[in-house]
Formats: structure tokens, C-alpha cells, sequence
């Protein structure tokens, strides 16, 4: 039997990716489930696994072509008895590469197939030249760690962890929401918008013409889970191996409410006039990189704690940054935080990922006076700790007032932090 392999579609708003290497040959056996074939995006590389046991019977997409998500890439011959079995085509070489000219690149923003080492004929894609810029790995002065003419990331994390002198070592990187990109566009010039942009605007202005965006927004005071976090700092990561963070408290808070307005994790169905309510609650958590914000999904977020939730997010934002999420990582969500505490904005208005229905925005942690009731005294002025968050949602499925009662339970969850930390 053939079976089709395909390209995945590599995050929400990831339409298309390119071909980086393939890993067999035509007439090669393969297992289920084995590395068949590597694709590039800016945001991502990544390998793609076999989806059946067999001989790669054809390759129809080249290396270095970028085709659309859902584009057939090869064929597999699954395997079957001997007596049945057809002769397996003879093994053929892959094809050889054109040798690729110089190309003079006026901005990061460009094809992958155009994006060589400085100094050398290695062909690195531009996630790869991205995260060596991060990690102050120079791409000259590496070599392919496995057969071909590729560095790929494996090789530039070997690099960055690397014992250097200390004249060599790279100064501690500034936050992502600082990072200025390495070059910038001369006056004058024409830059060509790369490939995950174009996607990213296709899908953006595709949600805006699907759903009906209106956005609530609260106020809440964090105080607690603030002090929550500094007080069990230390004994959190001693025990789970990972920082507590006011984000782990947020997707906690956010999923508490999700179960008592399941609508908000739900998704409309206009054709067949119905609400589709997902077996399961798969939180999308927004990660900033210097490619650009990603939202890789804890599956089943909803069955994890508070401790369960914070190692799932240090996961998934390492593997954000150093490039090593998976088609999985990024497929299935039904609910987004989008937490962009660290840019400093008070809040913002989010487009929602298509098919959910609302995505939860946190803004900056800002420390200012505010009247609070206090059992004695009355009314008194206190320094507290306040976070603006920004509840976006289809106005088509959810109410203003769903949109207010949800917002306020998120709050009443951040108000008691200590049952997290119990829990």
C-alpha cells in the first residue's frame, strides 16, 4: 500500500516550509515513526518522521523547494510479505546540489536557500544564522557535525556549550523584548517579507474575517501571587528542577476558569449551527524568540497542577528558543495566554488562532498605589502589585458578560495563590 507523506503544519500560523535534507534515499527502508526528511521555517527546524514502515518508494519535493502545508512530499511503500511484495525500485542517489552562488543579502529577512556561512560554502537556513546570532556562535568557524554540506542547530548548541576562555565569552544576552535585530534595512531599499510573515498575515487577516474580535479587559491585583512566587522560589526549583513564575500561576488561574466557562475553551460551528467542546483543554502558552513569538501547547493542560504546569512551560519555552519544537508542540490548542509581561505594556489586543474562540492576554507587573479595604481601618491607600489582562473573544459564540465573569474568576484565582502552591 502508499502511503503519502506530507507537510505538517509546523504552528498555527505556519503555512508553508521548505525542504531542508532529506534523510533517505529512494529505494531506502525506513521504520515508522524514523526521521525521514528535516523542513526549515524562520521559526522552526525540525525533523519529520515516517508515517509507516516501508521502502521510500519516490521523493516529489527537492530539497530546498518550499512548498504549502498539506503538500505531498514522498511515497512509502509500506512493507509486506515476501510473496506479495513487488521488487523495490533500485536505490538512486539524491540528487546532487546545484553549487549555489554568492548572494549579497541587504536584510535577515530573506529565502532559506539563500543563506550560507560567512566565510565558507555551508548552507545554513535562517533559524539556524538566528539562533547562532543568540548564542554568539560564530557559523565561520564551524564544520557539519554529520555527512552533507548543513550546519544545523545541533551543531550551534554544541558550539555555545563549548568551554570558552574568558576573553571569548559572549556577554550575558538581553531579553528577548530588548534584541534589536543584527542588521537593519538600508534607506531606500526594497526587503522581500519572509515566508512566516506572509503566513502570519494570511492567518491574522483571515481570523479578523472569521470572528467577531471584541476584547474585555480587567484589572487585578497580583500581590499575592508575587509574594507567593518570591517566597517559594527557592524551595519550588529544589524541588521541581525549575523556576516558579507569575506565568505558571496564570495558566493555572486561566484553566480554573476555563473549567466553571468551559464556552471560552470551546469553538463554533456556524455550518452545522453547533458549539464543538473539545475533548480535552490544550493551552497555548505565547513564547517570545528572537524569530518571533511561537505558541507551543501543554496537551492536557487542565489534569496538571501547579507544579506540572510550570515545568511544561520551561519545556516548551527551551525548546522555543533553541529551535527544537516539534510539529506536535505547536498543533491542537483550544485556549492561548499570551503573556507578554516582559515587553512592559500594560495590555493588548490579540488576534485569535483560528478555530479557538478567545485568547487570554497579561500585561506588565506594575507596582503603584491603590485603595484596598482593610478590616479595621477601612478604606486605606497600599503599594500593590496590578496586572491589566485583556480577555479577546469571538463575538459570535461569547457575551460581554461571559467575557466579564470569566475575567473575574480569573482573578479570584490569582487573589489565592497559596491553593496553587497546595495543589
Amino acid at each position: 500500500m502508499a502511503v503519502p507523506v506530507t507537510m505538517p503544519q509546523l504552528g498555527e500560523s505556519v503555512t508553508e516550509g521548505t525542504v531542508t535534507r532529506w534523510l533517505k534515499g529512494v529505494g531506502e527502508s525506513v521504520e515508522a515513526d524514523e526521521p525521514l526528511l528535516e523542513v526549515s521555517t524562520d521559526k522552526v527546524d525540525t525533523e519529520i518522521p515516517s508515517p509507516a514502515a516501508g521502502i521510500l518508494h519516490s521523493i516529489l519535493v527537492q530539497e530546498d523547494e518550499t512548498v504549502e502545508t498539506g503538500t505531498q512530499l514522498a511515497v512509502i511503500r509500506e512493507a509486506v510479505p515476501s510473496s506479495e511484495a513487488p521488487p523495490p525500485p533500485p536505490p538512486a542517489p539524491r540528487p546532487a546540489r546545484a553549487p549555489r552562488p554568492a548572494v549579497s543579502v541587504p536584510h535577515p529577512v530573506a529565502s532559506a536557500r539563500d543563506h550560507r556561512a560567512a566565510g565558507s560554502g555551508t548552507y545554513v537556513t535562517p533559524f539556524v544564522r538566528t539562533l547562532a546570532r543568540e548564542h554568539g556562535v560564530d557559523l565561520a568557524s564551524l564544520r557539519p557535525g554529520r555527512s552533507g554540506d548543513r550546519i544545523r542547530r545541533d551543531d550551534v548548541l554544541r558550539a555555545a556549550r563549548s568551554p570558552r576562555g574568558p576573553q571569548e565569552a559572549p556577554a550575558p544576552p538581553a531579553p528577548v523584548a530588548e534584541r534589536a535585530p543584527a542588521e537593519q534595512p538600508r534607506a531606500g531599499t526594497v526587503v522581500e517579507i519572509g515566508p512566516a510573515r506572509r503566513a502570519f498575515a494570511a492567518s491574522a487577516l483571515e481570523s479578523l474575517r472569521t470572528s467577531a474580535h471584541l476584547t474585555t479587559v480587567v484589572e487585578a491585583d497580583v500581590t499575592e501571587a508575587v509574594r507567593s512566587c518570591e517566597a517559594a522560589a527557592a524551595s519550588f526549583h529544589a524541588r521541581e528542577g525549575v523556576d516558579l513564575t507569575l506565568r505558571a500561576f496564570l495558566a493555572l488561574a486561566a484553566l480554573s476558569a476555563l473549567r466553571a466557562h468551559p464556552i471560552l475553551g470551546a469553538r463554533a460551528d456556524l455550518d452545522r449551527k453547533e458549539i464543538v467542546h473539545p475533548d480535552g483543554t490544550h493551552l497555548a502558552i505565547t513564547v517570545g524568540t528572537p524569530r518571533g513569538p511561537v505558541s507551543p501547547v501543554v496537551r492536557n493542560a487542565g489534569d496538571l497542577n501547579l507544579a506540572g504546569l510550570a515545568r511544561a512551560i520551561d519545556d516548551l519555552g527551551d525548546r522555543a528558543r533553541t529551535g527544537r519544537l516539534a510539529p506536535e508542540h505547536l498543533n491542537g490548542a483550544t485556549f492561548t495566554l499570551d503573556d507578554r509581561s516582559a515587553e512592559g505594556a500594560l495590555f493588548s489586543t490579540a488576534v485569535i488562532a483560528q478555530p479557538q474562540v478567545a485568547v487570554l492576554g497579561a500585561g506588565a507587573v506594575t507596582r503603584r498605589p491603590v485603595a484596598v479595604a482593610h478590616p479595621v481601618l477601612g478604606e486605606v491607600v497600599a503599594v500593590r502589585s496590578m496586572l491589566h489582562l485583556a480577555l479577546t473573544y469571538d463575538h459570535r459564540l461569547i457575551d460581554g458578560a461571559d467575557a466579564a465573569r470569566f475575567l473575574a474568576a480569573v482573578t479570584a484565582h490569582l487573589g489565592r495563590p497559596a491553593a496553587g502552591l497546595g495543589g
